[in-house]
């Protein structure tokens, strides 16, 4: 009688025993999983912020492009202003001289009629 009552209650010892072992397995293996998606997860973050990362850099790079260009560019419009302002001036002047000499020839054509 002394074994029959113990047999139930080593039978409840290795369902125990048994569920803890399973237990442990899932929890090992939720563990796994878990590592593996933090692991996707960050990668996939990452990979992002690279390609982020390595589109600034060519915008940047092309933003320097950009602004050496324009420097030329208005180094340029400067020669091109210094050039040109003794003759536009010298245009200036001609008109000038022009309409004094058709005033003049007006005025000389008034006298002598």
């Amino acid at each position: 009688m002394f074994s029959a009552s113990s047999s139930p209650r080593a039978s409840s010892q290795e369902w125990k025993k048994k569920t803890l072992e399973e237990l442990k397995v899932v929890e090992e293996q939720t563990e796994a999983a878990a590592q593996k998606l933090s692991h996707k997860i960050f990668d996939s973050v990452n990979s992002n912020v690279w390609e982020i990362y390595q589109g600034e850099g060519r915008l940047e790079a092309e933003l320097r492009r950009f602004q050496k260009a324009v420097n030329d560019l208005s180094f340029q419009l400067d020669r091109w202003q210094s050039t040109l302002k003794p003759i536009e001036n010298a245009l200036k002047e001609l008109g000038d001289v022009e309409n004094w000499s058709s005033v003049l020839d007006e005025r000389v054509s008034e006298l002598v009629e």
